[in-house]
């Protein structure tokens, strides 16, 4: 019927501008690191954390974004005047202090049942542009936030972890089901606000330094200098068979080498000079 709340919030949420990072509570020290860090890269671009507040990675992420003074969103299981856990009540008020907000869809005295912490993950997943599941068991409730997020059409990504770990059983099977892997705040960030074609960050594969020296060469150059012995020298004849090139092609390349001061032609043949790798 509605929701009740305590803080503050934005007259006009937009989802692109929320993201949910959520996880198993058996969290281990590992995911706990990760869910804090993302929280807190996310939260300096300016993107509210939302996430359920419980004992594990719910309130490491509330923890990251508070560290970075960003807003963070607590969806409770129960009112928002009993929250649960007690023993998170320091990071509740920090919640509601740092500009964030607790918020629930029951009565603000009711106490969390069990069937609760399920039926309010779907409003986490709604939330959201998109949703992080950082550890997840078998079993874990965060899975049934992710699934949630895929049946509302959300951007869902998970962090990967090793094939043996119980707490990465539910991410590498998010992740072989069509999530979107995710190593860092930065990934995570780019599922609410997707990269621009025209941005300046590099491609994958592309070089991130120009190549000097015996990288920059053009291909059959390079060709011809890798065909050529550490040390010893080489006749054009030897030349052309390792590089598989005309002699023309050779005579060409070893010229322009040699202007480079990358070759130098003796008596015995050609060598390589001090100037390229060795």
């Amino acid at each position: 019927m509605g929701l009740w709340f305590l803080g503050d919030l934005p007259d006009a949420p937009q989802a692109d501008h929320h993201l949910s990072i959520v996880g198993a509570r058996a969290s281990t020290g590992a995911g706990n690191r990760c869910a804090r860090n993302m929280a807190a890269f996310v939260a300096t671009a300016g993107v509210t954390v939302v996430s359920g507040g419980a004992i594990g990675i719910d309130i490491e992420a509330h923890r990251g974004a508070l560290s970075a003074r960003g807003r963070t969103i607590c969806i409770l299981a129960g009112g928002v005047c009993n929250p649960y856990p007690a023993c998170h009540g320091g990071d509740f008020r920090a919640v509601i202090d740092g500009g964030g907000a607790l918020i629930s869809e029951v009565a603000p005295t009711a106490r969390p049942a069990k069937w609760r912490f399920l039926t309010r993950n779907r409003l986490i997943a709604a939330w959201s542009g998109a949703t992080v599941v950082v550890e997840a068991g078998a079993r874990s409730g965060a899975l049934a936030t992710a699934r949630r997020a895929m049946e509302y059409g959300r951007e869902l990504g998970a962090v990967p972890g090793a094939v043996d770990a119980p707490m990465s059983v539910g991410c590498l099977e998010l992740a072989r089901n069509g999530a979107t892997i995710i190593r860092d705040g930065r990934d995570a960030l780019e599922l609410v606000r997707p990269v621009s074609v025209d941005a300046a960050q590099p491609l994958f594969g592309m070089p991130v330094d120009d190549d000097h020296g015996v990288d920059a060469l053009e291909p059959t150059q390079r060709r011809v200098w890798e065909a050529l012995p550490r040390s010893a020298p080489a006749s054009v004849e030897a030349i052309c068979v390792a590089a598989a090139l005309s002699r023309e092609e050779v005579n060409y390349a070893l010229m322009e080498l040699s202007v480079a001061g990358l070759v130098a032609g003796t008596t015995r043949g050609w060598t390589r000079t001090g100037g390229g790798r060795p």
